[in-house]
């Protein structure tokens, strides 16, 4: 610890006392990499990081899923740099093996994370020539599906789902679990419940470590269809399934799911629900849980009167799905916030959302489109004027009708 000090002393080192952690700055950094360099240990410095990196990643898999999440979601947090910095050698050694198992291990957590960087690894990786016939192609191309249906790309989640299965199939495994994960978000955005139930059901029999969660989606797609009896039945058996130990995340989203099928007749309930999902998923990180728990806790509040409370939500929720990349849960935000809109005299804005949701191939089939007027009402309008402009003048018009300019959720 001595040296460490005198370094932090000198000030060669930069010590960060909240994080506990320690930083190079970029003179510094540079400076030592180029004596590595010249001595010849830059490969071994290099080589360390890369298998520091794999290790660290793996144990983030492992842990987040249990009663380790809180500590998991920080550790994911403070070494995203140094994932960078690895995935960067990777890409310039050619050391793929790293580069995949860095990948597929982040995957999955970066899903409940809302990180979009991660994602977008995934589907550079399996555009990659270098991962044809690689032992972990399937991992890879499930990844990258579910990376593809989360930033809208339907198509191309479907396509590399189907690679991965037939990956597995080639290399004599099971499919994995993700790749009908995403396969089945993908048939529930586009309103064909029956098969999302059905996909969702199989993933969860492939994939034991978030079988409870994709149990809770095939009754969340079950309830969508109007079987709210069977879906139940499910969600119940998704309550047993998950362990005792489980993460946070994990009862969150079955607390987001019971809200929803509740939601239609008892509002109140489905309000504490989603209200305890939120606190369950904001714990442990899972900032996707606590989005859409938040959608269905905006969508209450404007049920039981609360107007205020239900604009400032939206108001936070137009953001926080713009800016994590997601167009499908932000056209069926934007579609919510424009009942309340409408509902308060700002008809036009409103007619505008659903116009651009009918018009972006991502917004998803769960709400109120095709028979609704207020869509052919502004259609023609909204051919011409940008996505981002109607939401920056919804985000304006529903500060409008509260009394605080700024959402205080």
């Amino acid at each position: 610890m001595e040296p460490l000090h005198r370094l932090v002393d000198s000030s060669l080192l930069v010590a960060d006392p909240l994080a506990g952690r320690y930083r190079l700055l970029y003179l510094v950094r540079q400076f030592l990499l180029d004596r590595l360099r010249e001595s010849g240990g830059l490969d071994a410095a290099e080589d360390l990081l890369l298998t520091q990196c794999v290790l660290t990643a793996r144990e983030i898999d492992e842990d987040w899923l249990g009663p380790e999440e809180p500590q998991a979601n920080r550790r994911l947090h403070a070494e995203l740099d140094n994932f960078r910095a690895a995935r960067d050698v990777a890409l310039a050694c050619g050391r793929i093996d790293e580069l995949v198992s860095i990948t597929t291990s982040l995957s999955l957590v970066s899903i409940w994370r809302n990180i979009h960087e991660l994602w977008m690894w995934a589907i550079e990786l399996a555009e990659s020539p270098e991962i044809d016939g690689h032992a972990r192609e399937d991992e890879v191309l499930a990844a990258a599906a579910e990376a593809a249906r989360l930033t809208g790309r339907f198509d191309l989640a479907l396509n590399l789902a189907g690679r991965a299965v037939d990956a597995s199939t080639s290399a004599g495994r099971d499919p994995n679990g993700a790749a009908y994960g995403a396969s089945a978000a993908v048939a529930h955005f586009r309103g064909d419940y029956a098969v999302a139930a059905q996909r969702w059901s199989a993933a969860a029999d492939l994939d034991s470590r978030l079988g409870a969660a994709y149990l809770a989606s095939s009754a969340l797609a079950i309830a969508y269809g109007g079987d709210r009896r069977r879906a139940a039945r499910v969600l119940a058996e998704a309550g047993d399934r998950v362990a005792a130990d489980a993460g946070g995340s994990q009862h969150a989203f079955l607390d987001y799911v019971q809200g929803e099928l509740v939601a239609f007749r008892d509002p109140a309930t489905a309000l504490a629900l989603y209200q305890r999902a939120e606190a369950r998923a904001e714990a442990v990180g899972a900032t996707f849980v606590l989005g859409v728990a938040r959608v269905g806790a905006a969508s209450c509040l404007a049920q039981v009167g609360d107007r205020a409370s239900a604009a400032q939500a939206y108001r936070f929720l137009l953001r926080f799905w713009r800016d994590s990349g997601q167009p499908t849960q932000l056209w069926t935000t934007a579609r919510n916030a424009a009942s309340l809109l409408r509902a308060v005299g700002r008809r036009e804005i409103a007619d505008l959302l659903l116009s651009c949701a009918e018009l972006d191939p991502a917004a998803s089939l769960d709400g109120p489109r095709n028979g609704d007027d207020a869509a052919s009402t502004g259609g023609g309008m909204a051919a011409f004027v940008s996505a981002d402009d109607v939401i920056d003048r919804a985000l304006r018009e529903l500060g409008e009708t509260v009394d605080e300019p700024e959402p205080g959720y």
